[in-house]
Order: structure tokens, then sequence, then C-alpha cells
């Protein structure tokens, strides 16, 4: 009899154990910073392109100077050297109060951007999420 109550008394203890557990399958929640100069400021590298990761070697960086909303772009996408851009850029908040569109201008005469990005969210830990305006498939992942 003692055996069979230690018995019960061990099932007991196991199931109340794996019971009163949190499942640990649960995604800390991604908190999101306002979109402002001040939390665009820095510089940021492009992870993912249209849902691709960049292939080896290849870098696209791009700082933005909140101060003087100028920004410096680097990147070697089109080349086997790194090529360096500048020019200004601005946000601006759209007609719906809740929507941010990034948008730029090089330097020199040499045009606008070739398209407006909605900002998506930019996180505490640093990642920036792009879509293109007007095209949704033109995602753009950054990471500070």
């Amino acid at each position: 009899m003692k055996k069979l109550l230690s018995y019960i008394f061990f099932l007991s203890v196991i199931i109340l154990a794996f019971s009163a557990c949190k499942d640990d399958d649960d995604e800390p929640a991604v908190v999101n910073l306002p979109v402002n100069y001040a939390n665009l400021s820095g510089e940021w590298q492009l992870v993912s392109w249209r849902g691709e990761q960049l292939p080896e070697g290849v870098y696209f960086k791009i700082d933005f100077d909140r101060r003087d909303h100028i920004f410096t772009i680097r990147q070697n996408l089109n080349s086997m050297y790194e090529q360096q851009l500048i020019g200004s850029y601005s946000i601006e908040l759209q007609d719906d109060d809740e929507t941010y569109l990034l948008s730029g201008s090089y330097a020199y005469g040499k045009g606008d951007w070739e398209h407006s990005y909605i900002i998506s969210s930019i996180s505490v830990d640093g990642t920036l999420s792009l879509v293109a305006a007007d095209d949704a498939s033109n995602t753009a992942i950054l990471k500070k």
C-alpha cells in the first residue's frame, strides 16, 4: 500500500509539474518604436530584399543623418566595387495618419529613388521593415 501511495504521489507531482509550466514556444512580443527621424537615424544594412537573403559578399548599407535629413549609401549590388551615393530623404505622414512614407533624392541631379517606401516598422531590436509604396512585392529588411 505504501508503495502504491508513493507511486500515485510521484505521478501527481510529474503531472502537476508539466501542466504548470508555460509553453516555451511562445514568441516574445516585438516592440516597435515610433516612426521619426531620430529612430531612423544611423547605419542600416540590408539583410533581405524581396524575401531573399543577399548573396555572400554583396552588401547595401544606408546611413541616415537625422539632423540634416541626408543619407549616404555604400553598396556593391551592381558592381564588384563599392559605390557611394548621397542625397536627401524625408519621412512624410500620409493621409490615413498611420502610414509613413520614406522617399529620397540623389545629389548632383541624379534623380529620385526609384520607389518611395512605406515604413512598416522600426523595432527595438534594430530591424527596419520597408515596403515599396507602388509594389508590395518589393520588401526590404534592414538591421542596425
